[in-house]
């Protein structure tokens, strides 16, 4: 497993190889990407495998996990800001980690 840069977010990615499946795996409130990735060796280990960090911190200000977005008044825009994120994420893994099939979980 290895930390990339995957557009604008930050991803633990496994290569396995090219045209093989690619399972994205999101992971909630106050975690992170390392709270997932053991997953998808236990589903197939034979899949590509990318895991994205959140880009927020969460509480705010806080070093303790990640959040896609916040409970405040600043919601909306944050989910779109994620949305957008993870979007061009998901792209760059295309290009990046494989073409082939994008099974999502999280």
């Amino acid at each position: 497993m290895e930390r990339l840069a995957l557009g604008p977010l930050s991803c633990l990615v496994k290569r396995t190889r090219a045209g093989a499946p690619v399972l994205v795996s999101l992971h909630g409130r106050g975690a992170s990407a390392e709270d997932l990735a053991d997953l998808g060796d236990a589903i197939d280990p034979e899949l590509n495998q990318v895991y994205p960090d959140a880009p927020r911190p969460w509480p705010a200000g806080s070093p303790v996990g990640l959040c896609w977005y916040d409970s405040g008044p600043e919601r909306g825009a944050e989910i779109a800001d994620s949305r957008e994120k993870l979007t061009r994420t998901l792209a760059a893994g295309r290009e990046q980690v494989s073409d082939g099939p994008l099974v999502r979980m999280g």
